[in-house]
C-alpha cells in the first residue's frame, strides 16, 4: 500500500510512532502499518488574556517596570498580569495594581486591546489595555514582587519611554504614543 494511502484513515486520535504526517489525527490501523499504536491527544494550546495599566500621574507621565524572570525578560511595561478565572477586566486591575505595586485602583478606562504571538516561548495573547487616571488610584508605587521587576517603578514621559519596550507595547509603534497622548 503506498504510503498516501496508508495516512488516508483519520479517527479516534491514534498514530502510529513511524508516521511522517502530522501525528495529531492519525488513526493506526494494522493493515497499512505494524508499528503499535499510541492513544494521544493534541496539546491543548490556548490564547490568554491579560491586563496592562497605563497608570498615568498628575505630570501626564506613564508608570513603568523592567520586567524581570518572565517571558519579556529585560523589557518595560506597565503593571499588569493575567486575568484569573471569573475576573472582569477591573477586578485584575485592582489585584494586580496592589501585588506589583502596592497602588489602590478604583476606575479604569478600556482603551485599546491587542493580540500577540510570542513564538520563540510558543505563548499566544489577548492584551487589554486600561487607562488609570491620577484621581482613580492612589498610593505610592513599591516594587512588591522582586522576583518579578528588575529595580524600581519609574515615571516616564509619553515621548521619552524606556527601551526596550514588552513586545505587546513594541508591536504597537507610533500607536503607542498616540494612546499615551
Amino acid at each position: 500500500m503506498l504510503e498516501s494511502q496508508r495516512h488516508a484513515f483519520k479517527g479516534n486520535g491514534e498514530y502510529c510512532e513511524q508516521c511522517p504526517q502530522t501525528r495529531a489525527h492519525w488513526i493506526h490501523h494494522p493493515a497499512y502499518c505494524d508499528q503499535p499504536a499510541v492513544a494521544t491527544k493534541p496539546p491543548e494550546r490556548r490564547v490568554a488574556c491579560g491586563v496592562a495599566l497605563i497608570l498615568t500621574n498628575t505630570k501626564g507621565e506613564v508608570l513603568m517596570g523592567k520586567r524581570k524572570g518572565s517571558h519579556g525578560a529585560g523589557t518595560y511595561s506597565f503593571i499588569g498580569g493575567w486575568m484569573e478565572h471569573g475576573e472582569q477586566f477591573m477586578d485584575t486591575a485592582i489585584r494586580e495594581a496592589k501585588e506589583e505595586a502596592d497602588l489602590d485602583v478604583r476606575r479604569t478606562t478600556v482603551v485599546y486591546a491587542m493580540s500577540t504571538v510570542f513564538p520563540e516561548e510558543d505563548k499566544h495573547s489577548v492584551t487589554v489595555l486600561l487607562h488609570v487616571h491620577p484621581k482613580d488610584w492612589s498610593g505610592v508605587p513599591k516594587a512588591m514582587e522582586p522576583n518579578k521587576l528588575d529595580g524600581e517603578w519609574g515615571w516616564y514621559h509619553p515621548h521619552n519611554l524606556p527601551s526596550p519596550l514588552f513586545k505587546p507595547l513594541a508591536d504597537l509603534g507610533d500607536a503607542l504614543t498616540a494612546l499615551l497622548s
